[in-house]
C-alpha cells in the first residue's frame, strides 16, 4: 500500500513527463497529417504508426520511470527511447504469447464442447465440461490481465523475454491474490485520477472547439472537429 500511495511520484519525473507527452503529441501530428487526406490507406498507417509510435514512447516512459524507483542514475531521454524501441519488441513478445494461451485454452475448450455431442452422454458430460470451462477460462484470463499488468515493470527493468516470463510464471504460481489485490488498488486510482483529469481535459476541448467553429466556420460539437482541421489546414 505504501508504494502504490508513492505511485504519485511518478508526477515528478520530468524526464518521463516529457517523453510521454512528447511521443503523444508525435502520434497526434501523423493522425492529423495522414487520416486527414481521407484515405484509407493514410488511415492505416496513421494507425501503424501511432501504434509504433505510442509503443515505443510508453516503454521509454516506464524505463524512465523505473529508473526513478530503483534509484539508479536517470538516463538521457534520448537513451530511454533506443531502450524503449526494444523494450517495446519485448512487450509484443509477450503479448503473442499471453494470446498463444489464451487461443490454446479456447482450442482446449472447443474440443471438450465437441465431445458433448456424443449421442447417450453427450448431456451429462456437458454439465460437466460447461462449469469447469467456465472457471477454468475465468482463471486464465484474470491471470494474463493481471500478470500483463505488471509484465511492464519486469521489462522496464530491463530483463530478458525469458527472465521476464520466469517472473511472470513465479507471480501467478507465488503471489497471484496480493499482486492481484495490488493492481485493483492501483487501478482503481489511475481511474479516479484519470477521471479527473480527463473531465479537465474535455472542458478545455468543448471551448477550444466552440471558439474553433465560431473562427474557422462549422457547428460547433467535438464531432465536427475533424471538419475543422481539414478547414484550418486548407485556410
Amino acid at each position: 500500500m505504501d508504494l502504490l500511495l508513492r505511485s504519485g511520484e511518478a508526477l515528478q519525473n520530468w524526464r518521463a513527463l516529457v517523453t510521454l507527452m512528447g511521443t503523444g503529441l508525435v502520434a497526434i501530428i501523423v493522425v492529423i497529417a495522414l487520416a486527414s487526406s481521407g484515405s484509407m490507406t493514410s488511415i492505416l498507417l496513421s494507425l501503424l504508426i501511432v501504434y509504433l509510435v505510442a509503443s515505443v514512447g510508453i516503454s521509454a516512459t516506464g524505463i524512465l520511470l523505473m529508473d526513478q524507483a530503483l534509484g539508479t542514475p536517470p538516463r538521457s531521454i534520448s537513451s530511454a527511447l533506443i531502450d524503449g524501441v526494444f523494450a517495446a519488441i519485448r512487450l509484443f513478445v509477450l503479448t503473442l504469447i499471453g494470446v498463444a494461451v489464451a487461443l490454446a485454452v479456447i482450442l482446449v475448450a472447443s474440443i471438450l464442447v465437441v465431445f458433448c455431442k456424443i449421442p447417450g452422454i453427450g448431456g451429462f458430460f456437458y454439465a460437466i465440461v460447461f462449469p469447469v470451462c467456465v472457471l477454468v477460462v475465468a482463471f486464465v484470463y484474470a491471470s494474463l490481465y493481471f500478470v500483463y499488468s505488471m509484465a511492464g515493470s519486469a521489462v522496464w527493468s530491463g530483463a530478458s523475454i525469458r527472465r521476464s516470463v520466469a517472473a511472470l510464471y513465479a507471480i501467478i504460481t507465488h503471489r497471484l491474490v496480493e499482486s492481484a489485490l495490488g493492481v485493483i488498488v492501483h487501478s482503481l486510482l489511475m481511474m479516479i485520477i484519470g477521471g479527473i483529469i480527463s473531465a479537465f481535459v474535455f472542458a478545455g476541448v468543448g471551448v477550444v472547439v466552440a471558439l474553433s467553429a465560431g473562427i474557422l466556420g462549422g457547428g460547433m460539437g467535438v464531432y465536427s472537429l475533424p471538419a475543422m482541421l481539414n478547414n484550418g489546414f486548407g485556410s
